[in-house]
């Protein structure tokens, strides 16, 4: 459902995919350390 409405507002032009790919960045970015700090936490 989400990957269609992201399509659709890319095709739109509404949201661009540079923003796309910074924010799915970032987010990965973010689940990695908190993956990092749930490993240290569990140690």
């Amino acid at each position: 459902m989400t990957g269609a409405i992201l399509t659709g507002a890319l095709e739109s032009g509404a949201v661009r995919a540079e923003d796309v790919v910074a924010t799915t960045r970032s987010a990965a970015s973010a689940a990695r350390r908190d993956v990092e700090m749930g490993r240290e936490f569990v140690r």
